[in-house]
């Protein structure tokens, strides 16, 4: 039985950039929540109340651990797929071509 591992570089390539697109318009996304929430707070936003200190300082936490956070994990591995996966093996893949064609 013979192992055989092919890698599609032009796919690998098209998804991560298609993932960082994603990745973009979701972080644009949860600004825009954030903007939203914190203008809640503000003098003509209509929500004053205990509760409402109490929900927007949450919100803020939670956005301050998380979306930047998920941004760039999202963000580095889309980099890696294109780095990493797309650009050394199609690198690899030439070079292999080159060496065999040494043999012939």
């Amino acid at each position: 039985m013979t192992d055989i591992i092919a890698v599609d570089s032009d796919g690998v390539q098209l998804a991560a950039e298609a993932i960082h697109k994603e990745n973009v318009e979701c972080h644009d996304i949860l600004m825009q929540a954030q903007i939203a929430i914190r203008n809640l707070g503000n003098p003509d936003g209509g929500w004053k109340s205990k509760s409402a200190d109490i929900a927007i300082k949450e919100f803020e936490s939670f956005a301050t651990l998380y979306f930047q956070q998920y941004f760039e994990n999202i963000y580095d591995y889309t980099q890696f797929l294109l780095k990493n996966v797309s650009e050394s093996y199609a690198l690899t893949d030439a070079n292999n071509r080159s060496y065999a064609d040494l043999f012939k």
